[in-house]
């Protein structure tokens, strides 16, 4: 399988409490504790709204969990990481005693309580671990100082001729590319020139760089979204492709064929994997050289909680939150090339951020695999 038309399937899948700067992450985490004990909300929190129409983010955490988190990326982003760790701890810990708590009641009086406890619980926990994820990604954002693409609401448009044109935030792409190695970043262009060269998404020949970063594109608002749905899911893929690529280098490195006759045996056992045969190739070949297992082991989703994530994230920007209203108010957008080059290495980042969150979530909390019919 060549490497666009790899790239190219991977796109066809998808569509306060003000804290001292001082405070500990386990007085951080104790706070919280304390807030959900007492079933309340601190009052920043609460009346936060505001604050979140100014955050860089297009979705607000609606959990206690995520609010309480939220506020501490806000103010406190140094002790994140180490707040989420223990965060994620204490509500396994809470839904694994629910559930613990409905075994022991079964047949009881009470059995029926219990058992409508942990369903709750493990609603609760399943909705704080995705806003978990999803403010580690944000955060991600915040340390390169991009602000991700807003809402498009109404108020982010003019119109011409019946036509919305969106109006551009800042380039960030210099920033958005430095998160990729070159050899990686190579992969990510031939993605994006799947995209902006292909025949429908201009309004007319260009075949000059120059040229192209002032001519616009004329693309439905569904279309848009797709696209940059499509561009999360290859930065996931890349992430995954990437780490095969360095695990199968490093076995080659310590081991070969003479040393083990029966290596041949590596490929049958885990299909598409070239440890042991050959000497990987640079990642782009590697890539390209994928066969059809590889492909789909590389670019599976591994958690539902990244599935929910993906597409609450996309609908947000593009549909506020609804499908509903993404396809009755679909429209006609114009958009820069240099604009829509800018909003896919966006979504490619956040791919590749959300791979990172869902790894170090899944290192604390074992994550439910996603389900692949």
């Amino acid at each position: 399988m060549e490497c666009g038309s790899a790239l190219h399937h991977v796109s066809d899948v998808f569509f306060s409490v003000k804290l001292d700067l001082g405070v500990r992450s386990s007085e951080i985490s104790l706070k919280f504790r304390s807030y959900q004990r007492r079933g309340i909300i601190p009052f920043s929190i609460k009346a936060s709204k505001c604050d979140f129409r100014r955050s860089i983010s297009p979705l607000e955490p609606h959990s206690q969990a995520g609010k309480f988190l939220s506020t501490i990326q806000q103010n406190q982003p140094h002790v994140l990481t180490v707040a989420a760790s223990e965060l994620l701890e204490e509500l396994g810990l809470d839904r694994d005693g629910a559930v613990a708590r409905k075994e022991l009641y079964l047949g009881s009086s009470e059995s029926t309580l219990h058992r409508r406890i942990a369903e709750i619980k493990e609603i609760e926990f399943e909705k704080a671990i995705e806003e978990i994820i999803y403010i580690l990604v944000v955060h991600e954002f915040s340390k390169l100082k991009v602000p991700m693409i807003p809402r498009l609401s109404s108020s982010n448009f003019t119109s011409s001729k019946g036509i919305k044109i969106f109006e551009m935030w800042p380039s960030k792409d210099k920033e958005l590319e430095s998160i990729h190695s070159p050899k990686m970043f190579e992969l990510v262009k031939e993605h994006l020139s799947k995209i902006l060269t292909t025949p429908r998404h201009q309004e007319g020949k260009c075949n000059n760089q120059d040229k192209m970063k002032f001519s616009t594109a004329q693309i439905s608002k569904l279309q848009l979204g797709r696209l940059y749905a499509s561009s999360i899911m290859c930065g996931y893929f890349l992430v995954a492709a990437s780490l095969r690529h360095k695990l199968e280098n490093r076995i080659f490195s310590q081991v070969n064929e003479e040393d083990h006759p029966y290596a041949y045996l590596a490929s049958s056992l885990s299909p598409g994997l070239n440890i042991l045969m050959k000497k990987p190739k640079d990642l782009k070949g590697y890539v390209m050289g994928f066969d059809c297992n590889a492909f789909k082991l590389c670019s599976k989703l591994r958690s539902q909680a990244v599935a929910t994530i993906i597409e609450e994230h996309s609908l947000a920007i593009f549909g506020d939150g609804d499908m509903n209203n993404l396809i009755s108010n679909d429209g006609m957008i114009l958009v820069s090339f240099s604009g829509l080059r800018r909003m896919m290495l966006e979504a490619v980042a956040f791919g590749t951020f959300l791979w990172n969150a869902e790894d170090f979530v899944d290192s604390i909390y074992r994550l439910p695999e996603y389900p692949h019919y």
